[in-house]
């Protein structure tokens, strides 16, 4: 259950993130080119940022329909020029994922920031977790607390979003999502955490703060 949890969280992540969704009429245009896409791929969480435990790779995977409201935004009038969007790491019901896009110019950043950032974040992860969990009868979702993660001024465009719930069934598991997008100049990069409380291994909130400020940083070309 917390598995299949996880990997809908992470696909819903995923798609509210990601610029490139697989060569939807919607997607952006895509004219790579070799520097662009070195640095977007330079910009995403590398194995070596995890630190110790048994990170594994984790490809993003479709686990059905996005719920009502989360329709991937149009940015079919846009031009992306380098993206990074897997791998993404998991360890022990754990996740950690990232990111990136380069555009062709400023402008259609801030155009894809404008329009990635209005998909209601929230509504899609909460009813996420409520479409997955539908399929265990007897557990129950409590939100504890959502809003955004107060992580500083790493880069001139930045949106955080974070969410911590229960699981409440035979047995009470608690999570958390972290999600981090930050943006300067032709690119953006994306953090994501889903981590599960004990006896699973939770990703400390240190480690989730290093690991956007990377990303943060990496987008300084």
């Amino acid at each position: 259950m917390i598995r299949r949890l996880s990997l809908a969280l992470l696909a819903a992540v995923v798609f509210v993130g990601a610029a490139d969704a697989g060569g939807g009429a919607r997607d952006p245009r895509k004219h790579i080119n070799p520097a662009d896409q070195a640095w977007a791929r330079a910009i995403r969480i590398q194995h070596a940022d995890l630190g110790p435990g048994d990170w594994r790779l984790e490809q993003s995977a479709d686990t059905g329909a996005a719920p009502p409201g989360c329709k991937d935004p149009d940015l079919s009038d846009l031009v992306l020029t380098g993206e990074g969007t897997n791998p993404n790491w998991s360890r022990s019901g754990s996740y950690v994922g990232s990111t990136s896009e380069i555009w062709t110019n400023e402008r259609q950043a801030l155009s894809a920031w404008k329009r990635n950032t209005a998909v209601p974040l929230a509504h899609c992860l909460v009813n996420g977790i409520q479409q997955e969990i539908a399929k265990a009868p007897g557990v129950k979702l409590i939100v504890d607390s959502s809003g955004p993660i107060k992580i500083g001024a790493l880069a001139p465009r930045i949106f955080t979003y974070g969410l911590s719930f229960r699981l409440d069934g035979p047995r009470t598991v608690k999570g958390r999502v972290g999600f981090y997008a930050f943006g300067r100049g032709r690119a953006d990069g994306i953090v994501f955490v889903i981590s599960f409380s004990k006896p699973l291994t939770p990703v400390s909130p240190a480690l989730e703060r290093r690991l956007a400020t990377l990303v943060a940083q990496r987008l300084k070309r």
